[in-house]
């Protein structure tokens, strides 16, 4: 048995050995550093002295799992880092052995690098040391596994992000090609319309349209149906006939068919998905409440990224679930940059708050906005960093069936008299 060393050994010749290999207690920890491929398990007790380095790749975990169930000891503790999900498989084989998971963050390791071996240095059997270790410390907590109710909603905020991104992607070099072959197109037709959308699919091009002037005019009647008024229709077909634009080149014509059909289809499959995510709103207890106040898809993004609010005891839990904490300078990151998701949700929702063009608009809290503004000297990141943090609260007792109002959140007495609210 190696003491001291990180030095790995192949998982089935280091089994094949007695039964229990020297170590002796209640519980054995296992602390594994995951990779994509390749996986590294520092195998301890509570005499953390004595202590081996293993390796194992993906397609071992199960004979991995396996072997450490046969091994006599009462309790078996994996300690991980989330590694996004890599180490899926891993801990779902390992909750159905029925292992203690435990779960300590990237930045607790980082700075134990030299806590225990006096070498500020980091590799795969040092961090599979340190995380056992750093669990017999007292360092870590419980990994809760979602259930299939918070992987569906994480599927479905997958998707929709993913929809929202790939249409970003064929929307703005549409445009730019149509600015260079059809520019007066988008004064009569949106751009990510249905009916120019089919109209591009069908013809891609100007000059396609005009010479096929009886049958597109019946595509656009089809497509549009009674949204789309004949004077419409017709103004497509003269500024087809007229356009300033350059004739596209063959091939050219083919790229503006491909991005139409990409974006027709993206669109179509975001319909069905926005239809289910109203759908869910409605019958989701953990959603109900926050999509009347915060927007259905905002609402799912929330819960499949943070969790269920109501399952946080205080709402400062819940502004640690969404990285409001105090920030940690760790190997290049901060906390604030790995929870971004999470800020981004906040961050959009208090924007739209003190937006007065949207639906969640109110005046109460952009009166405080700009009082707090005012306060720290006209710096905008404080002042809305403040104001997360009060949304956070208030979105709490939301979720827990309370209506918004801005009275309780804000001191409006205080807010009319300093001149900022009427």
């Amino acid at each position: 048995m190696s003491k001291g060393k990180y030095s790995a050994q192949n998982f089935q010749a280091w089994f094949s050995k007695k039964s229990d290999n020297g170590f002796s207690g209640q519980e054995l920890v296992v602390g594994i550093d995951v990779s994509k491929i390749a996986f590294y398990a520092a195998v301890m007790s509570g005499g953390w002295r004595d202590f081996d380095v293993l390796y194992f790749e993906r397609d071992d975990i199960p004979a991995f799992i396996a072997r450490l169930s046969e091994l006599d000891f009462a309790g078996v503790t994996l300690v991980l880092e989330p590694t996004g999900t890599y180490g899926d498989a891993l801990l779902d084989q390992a909750r159905e052995a029925g292992f203690k998971l435990i779960r300590v963050s990237g930045s607790d390791t980082h700075k134990a690098k030299a806590l225990f071996d006096g070498v500020p240095s980091m590799h795969d059997g040092k961090a599979a040391y340190t995380l056992a270790r750093l669990y017999l410390c007292g360092v870590g907590n419980q990994w809760k596994l979602r259930c299939d109710a918070d992987r569906d909603l994480r599927a479905l905020d997958d998707q929709a992000a993913h929809l929202q991104k790939m249409e970003g992607q064929l929307v703005n070099p549409l445009e730019a090609h149509l600015a260079r072959h059809w520019p007066e197109v988008t004064d009569y037709l949106d751009l990510k319309s249905a009916t120019l959308l089919e109209l591009l699919k069908t013809y891609g091009s100007p000059q396609e349209v005009a010479a096929h002037k009886k049958k597109a005019r019946a595509l656009m009647k089809k497509v549009g149906g009674h949204f789309l008024c004949p004077d419409k229709i017709e103004a497509v077909l003269r500024s087809a006939e007229s356009t300033i634009g350059v004739s596209p080149t063959v091939f050219q014509i083919e790229l503006l068919q491909y991005y139409a059909t990409m974006l027709r289809t993206h669109m179509r499959r975001s319909a069905v998905l926005n239809r289910r995510i109203e759908e869910l709103s409605r019958q989701d207890e953990r959603l109900k409440n926050l999509a009347d106040w915060a927007g259905k898809r905002t609402a799912l993004a929330m819960v499949a990224r943070v969790g269920d609010f109501t399952a946080y005891e205080a709402p400062q839990g819940l502004e640690n679930g969404f990285g409001l904490t105090l920030c940690e300078h760790t190997t290049g990151q901060t906390h604030q940059d790995r929870s971004g998701d999470h800020l981004g949700l906040l961050y959009m929702m208090v924007l739209r708050m003190i937006s007065p063009v949207t639906s969640i608009y109110c005046p109460i809290a952009t009166a405080w906005y700009a009082e707090r503004l005012e306060r720290n000297g006209g710096i905008k990141k404080k002042a809305l960093v403040a104001l997360m943090r009060k949304v956070v609260r208030a979105l709490f007792w939301v979720a827990r069936g309370a209506t918004y109002d801005p009275e309780k959140l804000f001191d409006t007495r205080r807010l009319r008299r300093l001149g900022h609210l009427i």
